[in-house]
């Protein structure tokens, strides 16, 4: 049996094994290095063993975010399944690994593939819950200032900044329609970015408009 260099612990597998796990790291940099003489077979053992616990915890999170509903929990359950499939897939990889080097591999690619998918999926979900968030503010806004100009008050800048609003709310609307959730890349992660700098530039409008509005009708 090959023994496992003291630059790569069995203790440091199974912690990076835990697919995008916070701890991941710092476990890597505490493993202690009396673990290093792990035989191949026994990392095996290890790491499926952890992978398998792992997808028992991701199918329970599925099924406890089936009642509910909005972007989070939607991108959070696809997010989990996904994170059972690099698992499933992982695992197949380490067992018919041939030696250490091939199953940190396996880990270290499963790491990234599930990094990857977090980044889109809450980048996705966070984008979508803000234009929803800011479409409301700009609703409220609109209304606020149709009862302004019926009673009279001069609306003209509160309601320059509400179509402003709207312009960068319908934009970032269609930049995340346009975004496969399940993708990753760069190129995904820079469209999400710049559906979030949209909502929050119209965001700012919305702030604007309702200081426009406060200011016409005190001096009204």
């Amino acid at each position: 049996m090959r023994r496992m260099p003291k630059a790569i612990t069995s203790a440091a597998l199974v912690a990076a094994m835990i697919v995008g796990g916070a701890g991941a790291a710092s476990a890597l940099e505490t493993a202690p290095e009396s673990a290093g003489t792990a035989t191949l077979d026994a990392v095996q053992e290890r790491v499926v063993a952890r992978a398998e616990a792992r997808i028992d915890r991701l199918e329970r999170r599925i099924e406890a975010l089936d009642d509910r509903e909005g972007p989070r929990a939607l991108q959070s359950s696809a997010l989990f399944a996904e994170g059972i499939e690099i698992l499933s897939e992982m695992i197949a990889e380490v067992t018919d690994a041939e030696d250490l080097t091939g199953v940190w591999e396996a880990i270290r690619e499963a790491g990234a593939e599930y990094r990857g998918h977090r980044r889109v999926r809450l980048g996705f979900a966070h984008a979508d819950v803000d234009i929803a968030r800011f479409s409301r503010r700009a609703d409220r806004l609109v209304a606020l200032v149709d009862r302004a100009e019926a009673a009279g008050i001069d609306t003209a800048g509160a309601a320059a900044e509400a179509e402003a609003a709207r312009v960068d709310l319908d934009s970032a609307g269609e930049l995340l329609a346009a975004i496969d959730p399940s993708a990753t890349g760069a190129g995904v992660v820079g469209v999400i970015a710049a559906a979030h700098r949209n909502a929050h530039a119209a965001r700012l409008h919305i702030r604007a408009g309702f200081t426009a509005l406060r200011e016409a009708r005190s001096t009204a």
